[in-house]
């Protein structure tokens, strides 16, 4: 394992372990494995019970603690699929629908039966096993590395074949994938999930560059497959969504079953006027329809969410998509957009004293609404719809001071007329029937149901302070990254007129040029480069130029900001996304 797998592994087990001791000492009984889940934000209780298991394995738990033995209680709470630690080995919800994937060992079946089932890898070779491919950002450089050990193959098309399927080994397969391999006699089919998220290189050979994986210890019969085609590629994808289906099902996986058949949206029409997030996957969203639906569920059951990543992610574009599919159709009617910056104030989002004319021309001062405070009118008014406010870029402005009150009001559970309280600003209620009564309640405010946050926040700008406890408290995060090599990504930018090396060098500098940002101890992946700089909005016709002018009037400038101190790392970096 990696040592910063490693490393974010043992962090996880300690916030575990932490949690279990606080919530003992408080309580006297341990937590289920479904609070800790809650707690720590896993996928499903599995997770945990894997964590534990690794724990107990280690000894920094014992399997008769009364912590081990309170929580295996409950093993059986989720463990579909268990045999290849298909949930429990994975902590990311991203990956509840995997990819599936055939690897052939072609004429090599038993080696591969009793050296990667038994050792939890699988490894490729084509006479490239001095080579560290786990490196590799693209095909040009893995083309180069293949033609230098093998300068006698000509046939181009024989060779693209290979430098593609190499990169979809090294680049494409993600962790929580599933590998099929035939048996020997092609009569038995071994199956597991691939562990880490990036390729690796063994000193041990052959087959040094491999994919860790969770075999089972089950095989399957291949004429349980019967929709199956078995190419004679080594490695191969399987796209066809009964072939899919079919496996999900022989393993136990309805659940993935499901979820492969609601995101292919040409299959089900999407009735007219609606708005769903089989929607949002064909409005070039380049993500999972299993992300989407959770940050739809951490907006349902919050009310407010943040969705945080570095620039040119997509923070802003999403954030709307998000929002049609809460009201369940293009409603910009009933979403307000704003954008807090240092001078953004408790005037401009709750209301306070404004200038106005009197009917005598005179200069006065009168109570008016904030923005937030007309769109809680507009849903109190129409309680069977939902009313979003957009926040861009939350974290630039005064959060306490925009706020205010509002800090306790927005939080899910107050959202009720008995948590109702008098705001700093007075409202000015008169002519308003509704809010002069005699009990008091003239001024006193409470944050409609039907009302929704969506704020982004950028966290590459040094200019900018973090939240604060309160806030972070009252909000869920959902944290988005660049998508450059990703699998939406890819077929999108393969949809559009550009050339295929363009496209090819895209994802390889950009995922070379992230790599290093990441381990910059100065920057890290807060300061990675987004995908959507690489997005035309307008047609082009010479796209070599296109290119060059992203790199040089985006790319560079944002680079030499990042490298502030040190001028000739931003330009050495910005030139070798150019060079030839």
């Amino acid at each position: 394992m990696p040592r910063s797998s490693r490393a974010k592994t043992e962090l996880t087990q300690n916030k575990i372990l932490d949690y279990i001791k606080e919530y003992i000492k408080e309580r006297g009984f341990s937590p289920s494995l479904r609070e800790i889940q809650d707690h720590i934000g896993f996928a499903s209780p599995s997770n945990v019970k894997y964590h534990i298991d690794r724990m107990i394995q280690k000894g920094v738990l014992s399997g008769e603690s009364s912590i081990a033995r309170s929580l295996t209680v409950i093993e059986d709470t989720d463990t579909r699929d268990e045999d290849v630690a298909g949930t429990s080995a994975l902590d990311e919800e991203e990956y509840l629908i995997p990819t599936v994937w055939v690897v052939r060992a072609r004429g090599y079946e038993k080696e591969w039966s009793l050296n990667f089932v038994s050792q939890g890898y699988v490894g490729i070779d084509w006479g490239m096993d001095e080579v560290n491919m786990s490196m590799m950002t693209g095909s040009d450089e893995i083309e180069s590395a293949y033609r230098k050990l093998h300068p006698t193959i000509n046939d181009n098309r024989a060779i693209g074949a290979i430098v593609g399927q190499i990169r979809n080994f090294i680049s494409d397969m993600k962790k929580g994938d599933y590998i099929i391999t035939p048996s020997a006699d092609d009569q038995l089919l071994y199956y597991g999930r691939v562990t880490e998220q990036n390729a690796s290189y063994s000193e041990m050979s052959p087959y040094r560059n491999r994919r860790e994986m969770h075999w089972s210890t089950t095989q399957l019969q291949r004429t349980n497959l019967p929709s199956f085609s078995w190419n004679r590629r080594t490695i191969s994808e399987i796209k066809g969504q009964n072939q899919r289906n079919e496996f999900f099902t022989l393993i136990g996986r309805p659940d993935l079953v499901e979820a492969v058949t609601s995101v292919e949206p040409e299959k089900t029409p999407i009735r007219e006027g609606s708005y769903t997030i089989r929607s949002m996957l064909q409005e070039d969203v380049f993500l999972r329809e299993s992300e989407l639906q959770r940050m739809l569920s951490a907006l349902q059951s919050k009310k407010n969410l943040i969705l945080q990543g570095p620039p040119g992610v997509g923070k802003t574009f999403i954030a709307r998509k998000l929002a049609y599919v809460l009201m369940g159709e293009k409603a910009d009617a009933r979403i307000i957009s704003v954008q807090f910056h240092q001078s953004y104030s408790y005037e401009d989002f709750v209301g306070g004293l404004r200038p106005d004319v009197s009917d005598d021309q005179q200069l006065i001062f009168t109570p008016q609404d904030g923005t937030f405070l007309k769109l809680c009118d507009r849903a109190r008014n129409d309680s069977d719809s939902k009313y979003v406010m957009l926040i861009d870029e939350v974290n630039r402005g005064n959060l306490s001071r925009v706020f205010g009150e509002l800090l306790m009001l927005i939080e899910a559970d107050k959202r009720t007329e008995d948590n109702a309280i008098e705001l700093q600003h007075q409202r000015n209620t008169h002519g308003d029937a509704d809010n002069n009564d005699d009990d008091g309640k003239a001024n006193k405010f409470f944050v409609p149901e039907n009302v929704y946050i969506i704020g982004t926040m950028n966290l590459a700008d040094r200019s900018l302070t973090g939240m604060n406890i309160a806030m972070r408290r009252r909000f869920r995060f959902i944290e988005l990254s660049a998508q450059f090599g990703e699998r939406r990504f890819r077929s999108w930018l393969a949809r559009t007129p550009m050339p295929v090396r363009i496209q090819e060098r895209i994802h390889s500098r950009m995922r070379a040029l992230n790599e290093v940002i990441y381990e910059d101890i100065s920057l890290g992946k807060d300061y990675a480069v987004g995908h959507s700089f690489f997005c035309p909005s307008e047609e082009v016709t010479d796209w070599e130029e296109w290119y060059k002018r992203v790199v040089d009037y985006e790319i560079r400038p944002l680079l030499e900001e990042y490298w502030f101190d040190d001028q000739k790392k931003a330009g050495e970096q910005a030139d070798s996304l150019l060079k030839e």
